[in-house]
């Protein structure tokens, strides 16, 4: 494995290879009478060529190729947002955090006929999905071992196959690597609010986003659940966008369209799942987590979760935009410049 990519390891080879030998030729000088070609010549060496490529399969099988997983100073700097913040949102409730781990649970196990290229099993296997307390309609991830879907989103959600779309969105940002082809930089020593402010800045582009979409399709027709239900959660938030839509985001609308066009050719399992919580027990589940309210007053780590850019919706909420206000830098001092 160098750089994600899976090396087939290479069979031994001879130092020298007899060229003559090979193909019977005779180059000496008093002798210029073509030789008879041995009978092991030109069929010994194709021979050869296909056993060391039969012989390389089973190596490179065994060589533990796999797909590449987040760089470590992209989990690492979401697990020191997370300690140092995030975790406080959190859900205190086993019956909800239980619920919401067997749903990204199964979309991480589908990822491995979805998507084999993308999943890197043992990463996903440590990616902890959180209910978080945020009255926002969002679901979003840090680029390393933790999703976070918002209460507000959990609110808005009529069945969990559309808080299972959500879910499989998250997951599909972070199984393609999205957060790193921003622009950027990990920096252990930078300051929380600072980490925040730049998720706000390095955004998912459109064409991520529509990717996005195509992948958590895949993940959720093969997780089990009817993909001609993915797309009902994008026809009802329409209202909550308020008709705003963002350059790098897409009008639900038109979202829906395509994720409708898309279940149309979505897999189907080899045989029927049932949904993770009946429709009885999903009920029962969101009217528990809405009695879980934000803390009055302005808690920090609720800022961060509100000023995180939604992708979700079309574009970012007011409450989302005053919250990126806040986090923004101020600006470097002015030099003043001492006359000569």
């Amino acid at each position: 494995m160098q750089n994600g990519k899976c090396k087939v390891r290479e069979g031994p080879q001879r130092e020298s290879f007899e060229t003559e030998a090979a193909f019977g030729y005779s180059d000496t000088a008093h002798d210029r009478r073509a030789a008879p070609a041995p009978r092991h010549s030109i069929f010994h060496f194709a021979f050869c060529i296909l056993h060391f490529a039969f012989a390389a399969i089973p190596v490179a099988l065994l060589s533990g190729c796999q797909a590449p997983a987040p760089a470590q100073q992209f989990v690492a700097q979401a697990q020191r947002l997370h300690d140092g913040a995030l975790a406080s949102t959190v859900v205190v409730d086993t019956d909800l955090n239980d619920y919401f781990q067997e749903i990204g649970d199964r979309v991480a196990a589908a990822a491995k006929t979805a998507a084999p290229s993308k999943a890197n099993e043992a990463f996903l296997a440590s990616v902890r999905c959180h209910l978080v307390i945020s009255d926002t309609t969002n679901a979003f991830t840090t680029g390393g071992t933790h999703v976070y879907i918002y209460n507000g989103l959990f609110q808005a959600c009529q069945s969990e196959e559309e808080l299972a779309a959500a879910v499989a969105h998250a997951y599909a940002h972070l199984m393609s690597l999205d957060l790193e082809k921003t622009q950027m930089k990990p920096e252990p020593g930078r300051a929380l609010p600072a980490v925040a402010w730049q998720f706000v800045i390095n955004r998912s582009t459109l064409a991520q986003e529509q990717e996005a979409d195509r992948l958590a399709m895949q993940l959720y027709a093969q997780g089990g659940w009817e993909p001609g239900k993915f797309a009902q959660l994008f026809e009802r938030l329409e209202a909550l966008t308020g008709g705003n839509v963002a350059p790098d985001r897409i009008a639900l609308p038109l979202r829906a369209a395509a994720l409708r066009s898309a279940a149309a050719d979505a897999p189907k399992p080899a045989r029927r799942t049932f949904p993770v919580a009946d429709p009885k027990t999903f009920i029962s589940l969101r009217n528990r987590a809405a009695q879980m309210h934000e803390p009055t007053g302005e808690s920090v780590p609720h800022v961060f979760l509100r000023a995180f850019p939604n992708c979700i919706l079309s574009g970012d909420t007011l409450e989302q935009r005053a919250a990126q206000e806040r986090l923004r830098p101020p600006p470097p001092p002015i030099q003043k410049l001492e006359p000569s």
